[in-house]
């Protein structure tokens, strides 16, 4: 090894004396050399081979090249430390023990050979103030800062990973966003930290489902009875799918998914099986009977007889739907008109015809609408053949009624004359 001149030193050796100078120092031989005096050279320290070790105050310090292993031999106060006098030649990398390495921390500047230790300030007191983060489904929460002490924080980060749609600003520590999917009450640690230490604050989160957002219905194009099923359409945006179950009302009992057929008053209700939502919406819809007519009914004309009875007969259903059971029953059919006067075409009101089968409450019927002819009523009358004695006074002149009859509670009025 050489100080300002090159001194060839093959063994491990002790320079106990004080090196001063503007020169440098260069150790290049494969052993250790220790340098324990007061040393004061300006020039550069250069490790080619083997370890240089330096005793100065209380730091003990092994060189090899690129690296620097610094021992202090007691808790140094804060402060700087020269390990030599010179700038070290090269790149080199420096580890540290006797620090307190709960409060100090120690670095290394290889261009003035100087330790610097200092004392650590991590963040501290790390808080959420509310701690529990409860949100819903596809609404922004409240962000939620943080509050800390100690040194300035550097970085955040939370583990695990918040419910998607939340996230943490690096930053700052803020919790915000918009919740997407449900997540069942867990706690997350939030850590605060810098290069001297962390801090962590857990938080808990919560999302719950949303209420079903406003469901669209679309009622099937006929809700008139017509053997098909009514089925609606059902749209909400978020869900990823919609079931609708109808159900009976008014009295009707009737449940399922299927949309119904026959005549009744109904709801249908849209639920879904996404668990990011929850609830139900519904409407309701009516399926009405469906209209049938008679065809070849006929209204029997008649003569005079001071009622407003008319005999209906006959007839069949038109408008049922194929494969249905629809009788009809003419049995209690009658007819009325208006008045039991006599008349062409008279309107006949009719009444009685009823529908019975399987199929009929599907179904409502229309009575006919008929006309009859009610002519008058065949009367004879004949005067009654009268005697009198010439002179005398004409005796009172009488008829009746020799063919036919009149209808009870009529009556004639009036006088013969005799010509």
């Amino acid at each position: 090894d050489s100080i300002g001149t090159n001194i060839p030193v093959a063994l491990n050796m002790v320079l106990a004396g004080n090196i001063s100078g503007g020169g440098g120092l260069t150790k290049s031989s494969n052993n250790t050399v220790t340098l324990s005096g007061q040393n004061s050279y300006s020039g550069a320290t250069a490790v080619v081979n083997g370890k240089l070790q330096v005793i100065t105050n209380n730091i003990f310090a092994t060189i090899t090249t690129n690296t620097v292993a610094i021992t202090f031999s007691n808790t140094p106060a804060v402060g700087g430390y020269r390990i030599l006098p010179g700038a070290l030649s090269g790149v080199y990398t420096a580890s540290f023990s006797g620090l307190d390495s709960s409060t100090q921390k120690a670095s290394f500047t290889a261009s003035d050979s100087t330790v610097t230790v200092a004392a650590l300030n991590p963040p501290a007191g790390l808080s959420y103030s509310p701690s529990a983060i409860i949100g819903t489904v596809g609404q922004s929460i409240s962000p939620l800062a943080p509050t800390v002490g100690g040194g300035t924080v550097t970085a955040y980060s939370v583990s695990p990973d918040l419910p998607s749609g939340l996230s943490i600003n690096p930053s700052t520590g803020t919790i915000s966003g918009t919740p997407s999917s449900v997540s069942s009450s867990a706690s997350y640690t939030v850590t605060a930290s810098n290069a001297d230490g962390s801090t962590t604050a857990s938080v808990s989160v919560t999302v719950n489902p949303a209420s079903l957002p406003t469901v669209s219905f679309t009622a099937p194009s006929n809700l008139t009875y017509d053997r098909t099923a009514k089925t609606y359409q059902a749209n909400a945006t978020g869900p990823s799918s919609l079931t609708l179950t109808y159900t009976g009302r008014n009295g009707l009992t009737y449940n399922s998914t299927n949309a119904p057929t026959n005549v009744g008053d109904y709801t249908v209700t849209a639920t879904t099986s996404d668990g990011n939502y929850t609830g139900s919406q519904a409407t309701n819809f009516s399926i009405a009977a469906k209209a049938l007519t008679i065809s070849g009914a006929t209204a029997t004309g008649r003569s005079y007889d001071g009622t407003t009875n008319v005999v209906v007969s006959g007839g069949s259903l038109v408008g049922v739907v194929s494969g249905d059971t629809v009788d009809l029953s003419s049995t209690s059919a009658a007819g009325t008109v208006s008045s039991p006067a006599v008349g062409s075409g008279k309107s006949v009101t009719v009444t009685g015809y009823f529908i019975s089968g399987a199929s009929a409450g599907n179904y409502s019927l229309t009575q006919p609408t008929l006309s009859a002819d009610i002519t008058a009523r065949s009367l004879t009358v004949t005067a009654e053949a009268k005697n009198k004695t010439a002179g005398a006074s004409d005796p009172a002149l009488t008829y009746q009624v020799t063919a036919g009859s009149l209808v009870s509670g009529d009556s004639f009025s009036g006088a013969l004359t005799r010509d």
